[in-house]
């Protein structure tokens, strides 16, 4: 698992290096107050637009330079992203999670490397809270109230938990939990609704793992076993019960 955290997490370096690059590249064009048309200032035609640009020194010289760097690391991130894909394909529980909606094999790899095995977590209460996304309590008086969430845990699998539920409004070919966090977004605002549908996923991804049963949004047959799958209905209600304060693993 140590060797799977290390393929993803130099990806995620090379991809950082990547952006700071680029952005290196939009700092020479306001020094020099240019603007450019393009939509992706590094698809075909912006490269070609800046290969062509006529700049003095040593901003000329520093432009080539950076746009080589791009191309390199624009290899690099080809090149992790293949690894990432070789090693989901030969994990079954890895590639099992890439039949959620939203879940690439980057993200599958870090949810799977994050984890470790699964029966550490003998509820999907004690995973959530290892994720850090579980709300916070204040006892006083009597009284609990919850605040914000932990935060606790993995960091990695936290991030890449929120991101697959930002990514659930944007999957329109396999419907995954996009209404569920579109209706939380409207009564309870984009946050809760990220966090939320995060804690549901997460949720899911646990009984999956649990019981090695892919996702179909199709109701499973009631004479299935352990081998139907996980809905996004059937998950409702094991979901909304993580709620409440859970007891939270360290990492």
């Amino acid at each position: 698992m140590r060797s799977w955290k290390e393929v993803v997490r130099h990806r995620a370096s090379v991809l950082n290096l990547r952006r700071q690059t680029k952005n290196k590249v939009h700092a020479i064009l306001h020094k020099q107050a240019l603007e450019h048309p393009y939509s992706n200032l590094f698809g075909v035609s912006g490269t070609r637009w800046l290969k062509h640009l006529t700049l003095p020194e040593p901003f000329a010289t520093n432009l080539t330079d950076l746009l080589n760097c791009v191309e390199y690391l624009d290899e690099k991130v080809k090149a992790a992203e293949k690894r990432v894909q070789i090693l989901v394909e030969h994990h079954p529980q890895a590639e099992l999670l890439t039949t959620i909606p939203g879940i690439s094999y980057v993200s599958a790899l870090t949810i799977i490397s994050e984890i470790g095995d699964i029966h550490r977590f003998p509820n999907a209460k004690k995973l959530c809270g290892y994720a850090g996304i579980v709300p916070s309590t204040y006892s006083s008086g009597g009284k609990t109230a919850h605040g914000r969430i932990t935060k606790t845990g993995s960091k990695w699998l936290r991030y890449v938990m929120i991101e697959v539920a930002q990514h659930q409004q944007l999957c329109k070919k396999t419907p995954g939990f996009g209404s569920y966090y579109l209706k939380l977004k409207k009564r309870k605002g984009t946050n809760p609704a990220t966090v939320a549908t995060a804690r549901k996923l997460l949720a899911v991804i646990w009984r999956m793992l649990t019981d090695n049963r892919p996702f179909s949004v199709e109701p499973p047959d009631r004479h299935f076993g352990k081998s139907s799958p996980i809905t996004a209905t059937a998950s409702r209600t094991l979901a909304t019960k993580l709620s409440s304060p859970v007891e939270v693993l360290s990492t």
